[in-house]
C-alpha cells in the first residue's frame, strides 16, 4: 500500500467508523492520536522509536518531594525558581519548544526555531517554555531571557492525573472500538508495532492528558501571550496546547519543521467532520509551495488553515548558510564528492552500494549521510559501504556536508530541497523520481538506477539550477519576513 493509498484509507476509516466521537474510558481520544498516522505507516521508523517497548506511557508520574530535591541539588537550576514556569511573567509572545539544542557558531541554539527566537523584534517581549526529557537532566542551557523549563515529572506532580485508570481496560476498549473497526472497514491492517504505538499514545493521553491541559491553561493565564509559536514535531502534546489556546482565545502559529510528504501535514489539520479537529491559527511555511500545500484550498487536501493564514516565511538558518556558501564557493581541484542523503526509505542504501561498486575513479569520493533514525539502529549494510570506502557521516552539520559536496542524491528528505537552495545539482532516486516536486519544477533530476545517474551526469544541461524555481520552495529574506509577520500580528504594524 502506497502512502497515498494509506492516506485515503485512513480518512475513510475516520468517517465510516466515526472515530472522532469514539470514547476510550470516557474520553474522546482520536484527535490526539491521529496526528501520528505516518508513524503507523512507516514500520521502519517505528522500529527505531519502539524497539525497546513503550515510549510515552512508561514515563513515570512525578512526585512533589522528588521534584523539590531535584531543584535543590541541580546546579543548573536557579535556586529561587527563576526558571520555573509557575513563576513566569506576562509577555507578548510565547515560544513552546522541546529540548533540541544544537551547538552553532560558538553557542547553543534551539535546533528548529532558535533562529526565529533570536530574530524576534526588540520591541516585542517574549518567553520560551522548554520541555525537557526529565528533571534529572542537568543540561539546562539558558539560551534566552525569560526561559522556563518544564518536564513530565513537574506537570504530573503538580497537576492531577487519571492514574487509577486500568491499562488493561484501555487496551481492550482500543482494540474493540478503534483497531478492529478500522481493519473491518478498510484495507489497513495493524502490525504489532502499529498497535504498540497506538496503545502507547492512548494510555499516555488518558492518564496524563488532563494534567498537561491544566498545566498549559495555568501558564497561558499567567503569561497572557498574544501569540503562541511552536514547531509540530518538537512537542508531543501539541494538540492539547492548541485546545487550550482556543479556549483562552489566544492565537497560535506553527513553524514548519520539514519538507517531506508527511501525513502529519496531509491529515493533521483536516477541516472535515464539522471541524472537530483544531488547527493552528497560522502556518509559517518555507515558501509558496508550503503555503499552497498546507492550506485547505489546495486541491488534494482539506486543511483547517485558510491560505490567507498560511504564510511564506522561509528558513532563516538556510538563507544565511546558502548565501555564505554561494559567496565563497568551494572548488575541488582533484576530487569529486557525491553525497547520498539517507532517509527512512531503505532502498537508498542499496543504490549506494551499487554506485560504490561501479565507480573505479579514486578521485570520486562517496559520502553517505545517515538519517537521524539510523543512529540508534544502524543498518547492517553499512558495513558493506565501509568495505567500498564510502565515507559515512552521522552527527555532523548537514549544511557543511552539502556545501562540501558536488552532487546530491536521495529519495525523500528535507535536505534535498535545502541542497537545491545551495545551488547543488540534486538527483531524486526511487518511487518519487518522476513525481517529486523538485523534479516537477525542474529543480532536480529524476533517476531510476545507478546507470541512469551516471549517464545523466554526462549531460551538462542537467546540472543547471533555476534560482527562481528554488525560491518557490524556500523564500528569500526569511528573517525580514518573520519579523514582518510578528509586527503585523502582535503590534498591528505593517
Amino acid at each position: 500500500m502506497t502512502k497515498e493509498e494509506f492516506n485515503a484509507e485512513w480518512l475513510k476509516a475516520e468517517e465510516l467508523c466515526n472515530l472522532f466521537d469514539v470514547e476510550i474510558c470516557g474520553k474522546k481520544i482520536w484527535k490526539y492520536i491521529r496526528i501520528t498516522s505516518d508513524m503507523y505507516f512507516f514500520d521502519y521508523e517505528l522500529e527505531n522509536v519502539y524497539q525497546n517497548g513503550r515510549c510515552w506511557a512508561n514515563m513515570p508520574k512525578g512526585n512533589i518531594i522528588d521534584l523539590f530535591f531535584n531543584y535543590v541539588k541541580n546546579p543548573y537550576r536557579d535556586m529561587f525558581c527563576k526558571d520555573n514556569p509557575l513563576f513566569s511573567r506576562s509577555t507578548d509572545l510565547l515560544y513552546v519548544v522541546n529540548r533540541q539544542n544544537t551547538y552553532r557558531n560558538g553557542k547553543f541554539i534551539h535546533r528548529t526555531i532558535g533562529d526565529y527566537i533570536i530574530s524576534t523584534p526588540k520591541d516585542i517581549s517574549y518567553s520560551v517554555l522548554e520541555w525537557i526529557p526529565a528533571e534529572n537532566d542537568l543540561q539546562y542551557y539558558h539560551l534566552n531571557k525569560n526561559q522556563y523549563f518544564f518536564s513530565h515529572e513537574m506537570v504530573t506532580a503538580l497537576f492531577k492525573c487519571n492514574d487509577r485508570v486500568s491499562e488493561t481496560i484501555i487496551i481492550k476498549e482500543l482494540e474493540n472500538k478503534i483497531i478492529k473497526p478500522i481493519e473491518k472497514t478498510t484495507q489497513i491492517r495493524f502490525s504489532d508495532k502499529m498497535k504498540a504505538c497506538m496503545v502507547d499514545q492512548v494510555i499516555f493521553y488518558i492518564i496524563y492528558g488532563d494534567a498537561y491541559h491544566n498545566f498549559y491553561n495555568y501558564i497561558l493565564k499567567k503569561i497572557k501571550p498574544k501569540l503562541v509559536i511552536y514547531s509540530l514535531f518538537e512537542l508531543p502534546f501539541v494538540q492539547i496546547l492548541m485546545d487550550v489556546c482556543v479556549e483562552n482565545n489566544i492565537k497560535i502559529s506553527e513553524i514548519q519543521w520539514g519538507m517531506g510528504f508527511s501525513m502529519i501535514y496531509e491529515l493533521g489539520y483536516s477541516a472535515n467532520f464539522n471541524n472537530k479537529f483544531i488547527a493552528p491559527t497560522y502556518f509559517m511555511g518555507y515558501g509558496d509551495f508550503s503555503k499552497k500545500m498546507f492550506s485547505k484550498e489546495y486541491t488534494h487536501c482539506k486543511y483547517g488553515i485558510g491560505e490567507e493564514n498560511s504564510i511564506s516565511i522561509g528558513k532563516i538558518v538556510l538563507n544565511e548558510s546558502a548565501i555564505a556558501a554561494n559567496k565563497n564557493k568551494l572548488i575541488h581541484k582533484n576530487n569529486k564528492y557525491y553525497l547520498i542523503i539517507s532517509s527512512i526509505y531503505p532502498q537508498i542504501i542499496d543504490f549506494t552500494i551499487e554506485l560504490a561498486k561501479k565507480i573505479k575513479d579514486k578521485n570520486i569520493k562517496i559520502i553517505y549521510k545517515l538519517h537521524p533514525g539510523e543512529s540508534n539502529r544502524p543498518d547492517p549494510k553499512l558495513k558493506i559501504l565501509k568495505e567500498h570506502n564510502v565515507i559515512i557521516k552521522d552527527k555532523v552539520s548537514i549544511y557543511s556536508i552539502i556545501e562540501w559536496s558536488d552532487y546530491i542524491i536521495g529519495t525523500e528528505s528535507t535536505a534535498l530541497y535545502e541542497s537545491a537552495k545551495f545551488g547543488k545539482p540534486v538527483f531524486i532516486y526511487g518511487e518519487f523520481s518522476k513525481t517529486h516536486p523538485l523534479v516537477k519544477k525542474n529543480v532536480a533530476i529524476g533517476i531510476e538506477s545507478v546507470d541512469d545517474f551516471l549517464n545523466k551526469l554526462k549531460e551538462p544541461q542537467n546540472l543547471n539550477i533555476n534560482p527562481d524555481a528554488i525560491n518557490y520552495f524556500y523564500a528569500d529574506n526569511a528573517k525580514k519576513n518573520y519579523q514582518k509577520f510578528l509586527n503585523e500580528i502582535i503590534i498591528g504594524r505593517k
